[in-house]
């Protein structure tokens, strides 16, 4: 600057895509790009990234192809599927589920 002399400015280090970030490494002066982490520390959901927009963390889909179940999801742990209650109480038959109808069969 003509004015006051030398001006230090930091240098600035914009990452490639809204995936990264950037520093500026002391001594060499690089810009230095590391991958941003999108995770959100819940099983029920995605870590996913997009170069334009950055991180998002949509919903899991928990679900089988099983109508004897349940589909739910646990943060912590990840997709349940919880077995269809079939149990007529009775001890004489044989209790099961239809997984293609659901339906509970007392054999």
């Amino acid at each position: 600057d003509p004015a006051t002399g030398c001006v230090f400015a930091p240098k600035t280090c914009d990452p490639p895509n809204a995936c990264t970030s950037g520093v500026c490494a002391s001594g060499t002066g690089d810009c230095v790009f590391t991958p941003k982490s999108c995770a959100d520390n819940n099983a029920c959901t995605l870590d996913e990234c997009d170069p334009v927009t950055g991180c998002s963390n949509p919903p899991r889909t928990c679900m089988d192809e099983d109508k004897c179940t349940t589909d739910g999801c646990n943060p912590l742990s990840g997709c349940l599927f919880t077995p269809k209650a079939c149990d007529d109480g009775d001890p004489q038959t044989t209790d099961s589920c239809d997984p293609e109808t659901g339906a509970c069969i007392h054999e």
